[in-house]
């Protein structure tokens, strides 16, 4: 797994201000490198991120079902609940799932391994499940020791810090439509809440009665995918797929990286 790779005390002081970082990064950054946001943090310039697009023929998700699928993953990537448990056994991840199983153009091989992998989680009420969830939650997005991922987009985008620029932006997008983050909740690029985002979205869009209204939820959705979370989604299941180790991360990994590759090819094009 490991691709070491070296860089200078030198370069370290020209990106990071702190002492501390530096020998931090000095250390740790050429053992843990495969992961992308590793690459990120010791890069002087953003990273080029590539999407990767698959071409779709077939015909377009319906928004409804579009957006109960960007709904599954906000909670897969939110912190474990009992109510996530409880969806992965009452048959609500299921459903949503069969709109995606349903596109003929991506790996279903994939989807169906990532969905096998997620539905041996647990059944409802069980909190052996459910504590072992939140505690690989924890060691994967939050730990204080490498390796982790910390699953914002002002990190993936090169800003070396949490709550930088493009959070802010993606705050700005949430108050367009009146939504917050609530106090006490995490930052407002957290994958979870973008995805949660987008499902919202796609809520208002399906709801609206008249087109232009539809046809303005529908603009802001391609915006904020196209230039937010379609930017840095997929990168950030690649390197979740490289340490994930229950089932469920592994396939929420694989099924996260399916759709998000999908959604670029229908949704921005190039």
């Amino acid at each position: 797994m490991e691709q070491k790779t070296n860089i200078s005390t030198a370069d370290l002081e020209e990106i990071f201000a702190d002492r501390r970082d530096v020998q931090f990064w000095k250390k740790e950054g050429p053992k843990h490198s495969y992961l992308f946001w590793v690459r990120a943090m010791l890069s002087k310039d953003p990273l080029l991120i590539e999407r990767v697009q698959i071409p779709c023929t077939a015909p377009d998700m319906p928004i409804r079902e579009r957006g109960n699928l960007y709904a599954m993953l906000a909670k897969c990537f939110d912190v474990p609940t009992q109510e996530l448990i409880k969806n992965l056994t009452d048959g609500s991840f299921s459903r949503a799932m069969e709109s995606l199983e349903s596109q003929d153009c991506i790996n279903n091989s994939g989807v169906r391994e990532g969905k096998k992998l997620i539905l041996n989680t647990g059944c409802p009420d069980n909190e052996e499940a459910l504590n072992v969830l939140k505690k690989e939650y924890t060691n994967l997005f939050f730990d204080s020791y490498m390796p982790f991922i910390p699953p914002y987009e002002s990190i993936y985008r090169g800003e070396k810090h949490v709550m930088g620029k493009y959070s802010l932006v993606v705050e700005s997008f949430y108050r367009k439509i009146g939504l917050g983050v609530e106090a006490g909740s995490d930052m407002p690029d957290h994958i979870s809440h973008e995805c949660e985002f987008v499902s919202i979205l796609c809520e208002k869009e399906a709801d609206a009665l008249k087109e232009c209204e539809k046809e303005k939820y529908r603009v802001m959705r391609k915006e904020f995918l196209c230039n937010h979370l379609l930017v840095w989604a997929q990168v950030f299941c690649s390197d979740l797929s490289l340490l994930a180790k229950s089932d469920f991360y592994r396939g929420i990994s694989l099924i996260g990286k399916e759709f998000f590759d999908l959604e670029c090819g229908v949704v921005c094009p190039e």
